[in-house]
């Protein structure tokens, strides 16, 4: 199965709804704020302890793994959605 920028689009459409979901949580509001105040600790300590050229280079190098993950993520959905489509295929599931 090829994935078409249609499939695309309803993915991230799939994943905004479940985004809008989530952020309604109050723990994961929670989980989030700390991680803001973390990130702000973190900034401080690298900025003290690495000169300009390391820190964007830690920085530029997060960002990528950040990127990795995305895409890591979006083919675990569009596997999981092949999965599905191909068990209700094999179980003559239909709505």
């Amino acid at each position: 199965m090829k994935i078409t920028d249609s499939m695309k689009t309803l993915i991230g459409e799939r994943q905004e709804i479940a985004f809008i979901r989530v952020n309604k949580d109050p723990i994961y509001k929670e989980i989030c704020l700390k991680q803001k105040e973390d990130n702000k600790k973190i900034e401080e300590i690298l900025k003290k302890r690495l000169d300009k050229q390391e820190y964007d280079f830690f920085t530029l190098y997060q960002e990528k793994e950040n990127l990795r993950l995305a895409f890591q993520y979006d083919e675990v959905y569009i596997q999981g959605l092949r999965d599905a489509l191909g068990l209700s295929m094999l179980f003559g599931i239909r709505n």
